[in-house]
C-alpha cells in the first residue's frame, strides 16, 4: 500500500502544470519590453498565444524560473504571417525588463523568427545557447506589419536532483509515520 501511495505522490509531483497567457481571452501584452506583462509558469507546460499587429507592433512579457527548475524549451507551435511580412523579432533578456538596447549586456540572444521554426525550440539555436536557469527573463516580439499569429509553450522541468529529492521527501515521510 505504501509503494502505491509513493507513485502517486511522485506521478503528482512530476505532473506538469499549465500556466497559460492567451491574449484572446487575458488581454493584450505590454507594447513595452521596458515594462512587460509578468506571466507566471511553473513547471510543466506553459502556453503563450497572441497576435501582433493592427496598432499593436509590440508584445513584451516577462516570466521567473524558479529556484530548482529549468526553461528547457521555447517551442513554437504556431507561427503565421499575414500583412506582407515574413518575420518577426524574438528577443530574450536576462531580467524583470530590458530597455530594448541590443547592446545591453542583459540581451542573451535575438533572432527574425518565421514559419521555418514551428515546431522547434528556439533554446537550441546558437542565438540563445540551450536551457536557462532560475532567475527573471524577458521576451520581446518586434513586427513591422499587422496579424502576425504565435504560440509558444515555455517548458520548464525540475532540475534533476529536486525532482529526486521531492520523491524521496515524500517516502521519508511516509516511513516516519509508520
Amino acid at each position: 500500500m505504501k509503494w502505491k501511495l509513493a507513485a502517486i505522490v511522485a506521478a503528482a509531483v512530476a505532473m506538469p502544470a499549465m500556466a497559460d497567457w492567451d491574449e484572446a481571452f487575458d488581454g493584450d501584452l505590454s507594447d513595452l519590453e521596458s515594462d512587460p506583462t509578468f506571466i507566471a509558469m511553473s513547471a510543466g507546460d506553459n502556453f503563450v498565444d497572441g497576435v501582433i499587429g493592427g496598432d499593436d507592433f509590440n508584445d513584451a512579457f516577462t516570466f521567473t524560473i524558479g529556484a530548482g527548475e529549468l526553461l528547457v524549451g521555447i517551442d513554437v507551435v504556431t507561427y503565421m504571417v499575414t500583412g506582407g511580412n515574413t518575420s518577426t523579432g524574438f528577443n530574450m533578456a536576462l531580467g524583470s525588463s530590458w530597455d530594448g538596447d541590443f547592446g545591453n549586456p542583459a540581451l542573451i540572444g535575438s533572432l527574425a523568427m518565421d514559419t521555418s521554426y514551428v515546431g522547434t525550440n528556439l533554446l537550441d539555436d546558437p542565438a540563445f545557447g540551450g536551457a536557462l536557469g532560475p532567475g527573471d527573463y524577458t521576451v520581446g516580439l518586434r513586427e513591422g506589419t499587422a496579424g502576425q499569429i504565435y504560440s509558444f509553450n515555455f517548458r520548464v522541468t525540475p532540475t534533476p536532483g529536486t525532482a529526486g529529492l521531492l520523491g524521496l521527501g515524500a517516502l521519508v515521510g511516509m516511513r516516519r509515520r509508520r
